[in-house]
């Protein structure tokens, strides 16, 4: 008898040492997983809180926005509320239906909240649903949608989400299905329908951190409305395939959008397709990784400032330059149109480098001269004259020379009559149209020879 009690009090202890061995890896994990996150994206992943204990830990991260907001603008950003159990056999994986009797890393349950920031106060609207994940000693992940208890009946029942991680990084893959999520409360109301979104990558051998696969996502109907902010989307479609072969690394993508309302603008329908081909694929991996790596994923090394970490960022990008342009890589946007409140705008764009000339792609600024560009743009000149009359934000030290693109208001209002009168810009029935064309550093606009400082 005694010597089953002093078995059961050393597995107890082994347990007890496991759990708290297993949170502490966890925390480790979730921030080198947001540091991997945080590259050079528009928006940033920051982890707000985290509360580790022996057998359970709470965690709060929030995605948010890099840009701070206009003054009287509101910025929106959500809050993840993490509820993590340590394993091997957290309390909730015994008791759930998931139980297999194999151990587990960690169990999670995660919960959001959206928040509307301005004018010093701030608005939160709970989403009436949850994500839930089961994470393997080995790193392998299950994930699934669950419902938010304190919010019984806003989920569709037949919702369902399942993703699947492999513990070496190799492939991610999983769906997510919501016919309906609704929720009206005093702080706001949340409307999602007909969501479904698939997705299924693998690593590519030949592109070290780069993965291939296809994803396909369509939404029929988001409506957020913290107090006063939010916006409205209706029937968007977007589908993204991408892979790795002889040519180089290709992504393809396609996407429609019925409507989107938000910050009193209104966009849509509209449609977008885009290719890339012929980036080589190791070069471009490598590129990725220093990005991200200079945009936070880096947390054992310190560049000062961003400045610091931009010097970085260009050295290293003049050193692949050469090899990552070596397969003549190609950019296309053989169609895009999109419906305004000032009248309908379309593009066409192709960008393509040619690597006949090894010398012109010795660095960045040297491939202008082994580009071929073609391009047609056709804008409604209200939404032009909107656009220079909207106060923004320039370059420093943008004066009399500073191109069309990065010049004050005046200024650029300026150029476009000089364009006008020059043939570089024509007007007909409403709209501007522009032709581009680019070959061995020359450019002409609408058929006419441009020199340099008139751009």
């Amino acid at each position: 008898m005694r010597r089953t009690l002093h078995a059961i009090a050393l597995l107890c202890l082994v347990a007890t040492l496991a759990s708290f061995e297993i949170g502490r890896r966890a925390e480790r994990e979730y921030r080198a997983a947001l540091a991997g996150l945080s590259g050079p994206l528009p928006f940033e992943l920051v982890a707000e809180d985290y509360e580790r204990g022996w057998f359970r830990s709470r965690a709060v991260t929030v995605l948010r926005g890099r840009a701070p907001a206009a003054p009287g603008d509101t910025a929106l950003r959500l809050r993840l509320h993490h509820e993590i159990e340590h394993g091997p056999y957290p309390l909730g994986y015994v008791l759930s239906r998931d139980f297999d009797g194999w151990p587990v890393a960690v169990r999670a349950r995660t919960l959001a909240t959206l928040e509307a920031v301005g004018a010093g106060e701030t608005e939160v609207l709970a989403l009436p649903f949850g994500v839930e994940g089961l994470f393997t000693r080995a790193g392998d992940a299950r994930l699934r949608i669950v419902p938010d208890p304190a919010h019984a009946g806003a989920l569709a029942p037949d919702a369902a989400a399942t993703l699947r991680i492999a513990g070496d990084g190799s492939s991610l893959s999983g769906r997510l299905e919501v016919p309906r999520a609704e929720l009206e409360s005093e702080a706001g109301s949340f409307v999602l329908r007909g969501l479904a979104w698939e997705l299924d990558y693998r690593r590519a051998p030949e592109a070290g951190s780069l993965y291939a696969g296809e994803s396909r996502l369509r939404v029929g109907l988001l409506r957020v409305a913290p107090g006063t902010a939010g916006f409205e989307l209706r029937e968007l479609a977007l589908s993204v395939a991408s892979g790795v072969s002889a040519a180089g690394w290709s992504l393809e993508a396609r996407g429609s959008l019925g409507r989107f309302h938000g910050d009193e603008r209104e966009i849509g329908p509209g449609e977008l397709e885009l290719r890339v081909t012929g980036l080589a694929p190791g070069p471009l991996a490598e590129l990725v990784a220093l990005g991200r790596h200079l945009g936070g994923g880096a947390t054992s090394i310190d560049f000062g400032t961003e400045a610091v970490g931009a010097h970085e960022l260009s050295g290293a990008l003049a050193a692949l330059w050469p090899r990552l342009m070596a397969l003549g890589p190609t950019f296309e946007i053989p169609r895009l149109r999109l419906e305004t409140a000032q009248g309908e705008l379309r593009m066409a764009l192709r960008l393509g480098v040619d690597p006949a000339d090894p010398a012109a792609l010795a660095e960045p600024w040297g491939t202008v001269f082994a580009l071929a560009l073609d391009a047609e743009l056709a804008l409604p000149e209200a939404l032009l004259h909107l656009w220079l009359a909207t106060p923004r934000p320039v370059a420093d030290g943008a004066g009399d020379e500073a191109a069309l693109w990065v010049a004050p208001a005046e200024l650029a209002s300026r150029r476009v009559a000089t364009w006008l009168d020059r043939g570089y810009l024509e007007r007909h029935e409403g709209r501007y149209l522009l032709t581009v064309r680019v070959r061995k550093g020359s450019v002409r606009l609408n058929g006419r020879l441009v020199p340099p400082e008139a751009l």
